[in-house]
């Protein structure tokens, strides 16, 4: 049998009539046209992404002009009160709190120049006390004298007092000058403004306006003075009721000399203090202030003159308590005292009584009903008295003053100004005091 040798197609080392094959190659992938529905889409988000950055962009501009014109514009102009209409602006009452800040605490430092010297030392700390008060509430002490300010100019506009802009401006100039030469510097008082940061305008609307206010009120009520002036010297009895003061003009007019000696018993005008017992030195110095222990004399409280005071002596007792028992203890000192003439201007007493006594006649006796009770009075001289030049010029002096206090008290009345808030201690109240 034959044997068959078979052998595959592809085996050995012969030559192959059929070419490779080979993978077929990753063809790319083909992006197919843009629709317009997809370019409409991606052409809206991207103007939404503009709109919404736009929209941060301008809310972040808004708030920080809204900021910018609130800190500089609008705050700055808020009324921090008004009075009767006319506002005070938020940044004018700032700056005018650093000037009163600075002026109170030149106050303190002046005041501490004077604590040593005899006799000023509780005057002084009283002083201090109410600078440092001021200073712990400066706001309200602020407002206090903006709106005293503003309450004057308008009542000096409508009564004629009012100063021009030439005068403010002359008198801003003059308090300029005049500090630059106490400081031998040219240009230091508008450093120190500057550097307290109020303006020239605050200081004339403030302080200049006010002053110049104050002068023009007080020179129209100073008028004129007399060349001459009657002058009396006249006592006194005070008690409580017209029925004790008749009595006491009876016994008066009956012995003239025991005025002085019915003054001491009778008359409340003797030093005493209701609840309050003095013994010993203190007692003598009550009697010595009274007009009962000094023969009933009135005399002025501040002698304008020194050609009023009259000087006298005499001898004063005092009661005092020795083991319970109330005993009357003489003393043997004389104590200076004086009595004084008494003029139109004197000061210290009842309104009634001193106008009584000027239309009295020497040696006459009267009795009139004053605010404190009733009064025996007697004139024992009476002059008529030609005036001096220091007189007559103290005399304008006290006129105006007085006119002027009168003049602001009617100016600054509550019942004549609305001012909004009306109590600047309510609306900057003090900071409360920590205690130990």
């Amino acid at each position: 049998m034959a044997t068959t040798n078979s052998t595959p197609p592809d085996a050995g080392a012969g030559t192959s009539t059929s070419p490779a094959v080979r993978p077929p190659r990753r063809q790319a992938a083909v992006r197919r046209p843009a629709t317009s529905a997809r370019l409409a889409r991606e052409a809206r988000q991207t103007r939404l992404a503009y709109l919404s950055l736009f929209a941060v962009t301008a809310v972040i501009i808004i708030v920080l002009v809204v900021g910018i014109l609130w800190q500089y514009v609008i705050s700055p102009g808020q009324a921090v009160a008004t009075v009767n209409g006319t506002s005070i602006r938020s940044d004018a009452f700032g700056r005018f709190q650093g000037y009163e800040t600075s002026v109170l605490n030149n106050q303190l430092s002046s005041l501490g120049q004077y604590a040593a010297q005899p006799g000023l030392a509780q005057y002084v700390t009283q002083q201090e006390n109410q600078v440092k008060q001021n200073l712990a509430n400066i706001k309200a002490y602020t407002l206090q004298a903006m709106e005293q300010a503003v309450e004057v100019q308008q009542a000096a506009a409508k009564s004629g007092f009012a100063p021009t802009l030439a005068q403010i401006d002359a008198e801003f100039n003059k308090q300029r000058t005049r500090y630059d030469t106490n400081a031998k510097t040219p240009g230091t008082y508008d450093k120190l403004l500057g550097s307290i940061g109020v303006t020239n305008d605050d200081i004339k609307t403030f302080v200049v306006v006010p002053s110049l206010v104050q002068a023009n009120v007080t020179k129209h009520y100073q008028g004129t003075a007399p060349v001459t002036q009657p002058w009396v010297q006249a006592r006194n009895i005070s008690v409580s009721t017209a029925t004790t003061a008749t009595l006491l003009q009876k016994a008066v007019l009956a012995n003239p000399p025991t005025f002085g000696s019915l003054a001491q018993k009778y008359s409340t005008d003797n030093g005493a203090t209701a609840g309050q017992v003095l013994t010993g030195t203190a007692l003598l110095q009550a009697h010595a202030a009274s007009s009962a222990y000094n023969g009933g004399w009135l005399k002025d409280a501040s002698p304008a003159a020194p050609t009023q005071v009259i000087s006298t002596t005499t001898v004063v007792t005092s009661t005092a308590l020795v083991h319970g028992v109330k005993t009357i203890k003489k003393t043997n000192q004389l104590t200076p005292l004086y009595r004084t003439w008494l003029t139109p201007q004197t000061s210290g007493l009842d309104p009634t009584v001193l106008k009584t006594v000027e239309a009295m006649k020497p040696g006459q006796v009267k009795t009139v009903q004053g605010a404190d009770g009733w009064h025996v009075l007697r004139v024992d001289e009476r002059k008529t008295h030609t005036l001096t030049k220091a007189e007559r010029t103290a005399i304008l002096t006290q006129n105006g003053q007085q006119g002027y206090s009168t003049w602001l008290s009617n100016a600054t009345s509550a019942s004549k100004n609305t001012v909004n808030p009306p109590n600047p201690q309510a609306q900057f109240p003090a900071a409360a005091v920590a205690t130990p």
